[in-house]
């Protein structure tokens, strides 16, 4: 068994590095795809077009094509999730509109992908792609990709920019655009409304004037078994002063009875003209897998005018490891118990062999460094070893039980780690197995 008594320093480090996190995403690209690449050339594409509608203020603008790839500069991002959009035009009519795919790619490996569909491109109008969420475990090259690759005609597209925003800290299940949900009497709302103070860049809006007016956006999510926490940002444009403000449930409902099963209140009070507000966390314990409904409502409200609804957060407090990176010689690094805040969670490196003494190396990301400099032909380090747990093995495996603090701040915190054995059998005597990322529950 290993011992983590210098495994606490680590804690009290990253747990201030956590905290300081925003509480939605942030932006951290915002690309001119005017300055990307695309296939084709003139007379198909005009480059570097001037638009006063567009964000960039230069677009590449597309004339016709059978094969559309645009791909946006490349940019180098650090460990994390993300998310990434790409915003275009149809232009001057619908001939040649098309679905679009918005794909996120590291080279030739996608990370993710979506559809903005020709349903939702209004034409002469800038529009938003639904998100793409991705993670990346090491420093990772991207970029963003706007395609339709099937053998039809597109016409008269304009490629404005790409962004892409750091998801927050916790394990993020889901994170949505609100502006994507369903709306009872869709007609009081106006979609896809420019915005660069949302997560997004666009919200929806909801315009009735007065009179009674039901309040009822909602969208149906499957999830797995165990504790979520969820959250919606939203405003009043004009707030509570003028009675348009009121007071919003937002809720959970078992989407076959549709009973509720939980609920929390964003008080007319707290919603000031302008000012963003996240709702209370939503906490909710399923027993099983199950498909539900999130809502935000009011039945019952006189006016409910100049609402802004931004983006849904959805996170899972049950514990995760994700393992990455190879390892060599046929060590591998599993999490047999999950860290949860006030418990202890385990590691265990396993198919040890002839090897005598286990490592446990935590710290930070790192693009796969060969170790073949220390005679470990073939092995690689993936995690900067800047916390060092050691064990012996025992019939092959090693394990380190590592004590969670029973703070409100352990909770959310993710830690990268990697397992390394030293064998005498092995080449270099050493033998390391894969990384993995582990996140905090409670």
């Amino acid at each position: 068994m290993c011992v983590d008594s210098v495994f606490r320093s680590c804690y009290a480090i990253l747990a201030v590095a956590a905290l300081s996190l925003p509480a939605t995403a942030q932006l951290v690209q915002n690309l001119a795809l005017a300055y990307g690449t695309h296939a084709n050339g003139s007379p198909s594409w005009t480059e570097n077009v001037p638009d006063p509608a567009a964000e960039a203020g230069v677009v590449d603008q597309l004339n016709w094509a059978t094969w559309l790839e645009l791909a946006s500069p490349q940019v180098v991002l650090l460990p994390g999730t993300y998310v990434a959009q790409a915003k275009v035009a149809k232009t001057l009519n619908t001939i040649g509109i098309a679905d679009l795919t918005v794909s996120v790619r590291a080279g030739a490996t996608v990370l993710g992908s979506t559809t903005l569909p020709a349903t939702q491109q209004p034409v002469d109008v800038y529009v938003w792609s639904p998100e793409v969420i991705f993670t990346v475990h090491q420093p990772t090259t991207v970029e963003v990709a706007v395609l339709h690759t099937a053998f039809v005609m597109k016409e008269n597209y304009r490629f404005d920019t790409a962004r892409i925003g750091f998801v927050p800290t916790g394990k993020v299940v889901r994170h949505d655009s609100l502006d994507t949900w369903n709306y009872t009497n869709a007609a009081w709302y106006d979609h896809y409304i420019a915005e660069p103070s949302a997560v997004y860049g666009r919200v929806a809006q909801r315009n009735n004037a007065g009179g009674f007016s039901w309040l009822e956006i909602y969208k149906l999510w499957n999830l797995d078994a165990g504790t979520h926490v969820a959250n919606v940002r939203l405003r009043n444009l004009i707030g509570p002063g003028l009675g348009y403000a009121e007071d919003l449930s937002f809720v959970m409902l078992d989407a076959v009875t549709l009973t509720e099963l939980a609920s929390v209140t964003i008080p007319a009070a707290a919603q000031q003209a302008g000012v963003w507000v996240q709702s209370p966390d939503l906490v909710v314990t399923l027993p099983a897998a199950g498909a539900v409904y999130f809502m935000v409502r009011n039945y019952w409200t006189s006016g409910g005018y100049g609402y802004q609804f931004d983006s849904f957060t959805l996170r899972s407090s049950a514990s995760a490891f994700s393992p990455y990176g190879a390892g060599c010689g046929g060590l591998t690094l599993t999490q047999p118990v999950g860290g949860q805040v006030g418990t202890a969670m385990t590691l265990q490196i396993a198919n040890g062999g002839a090897a005598l003494l286990g490592l446990f190396a935590f710290g930070s990301p790192l693009v796969p460094i060969p170790l073949d400099f220390l005679g470990a032909t073939g092995c690689l380090l993936h995690v900067t070893p800047d916390v060092l747990l050691s064990g012996v093995f025992v019939t092959g495996t090693c394990s380190a039980s590592v004590s969670v603090p029973n703070l409100p701040s352990m909770f959310g915190l993710t830690l990268d780690v990697q397992g390394a054995a030293f064998d005498p059998t092995a080449p270099g005597s050493l033998r390391t197995a894969n990384a993995g990322q582990t996140y905090i529950g409670w």
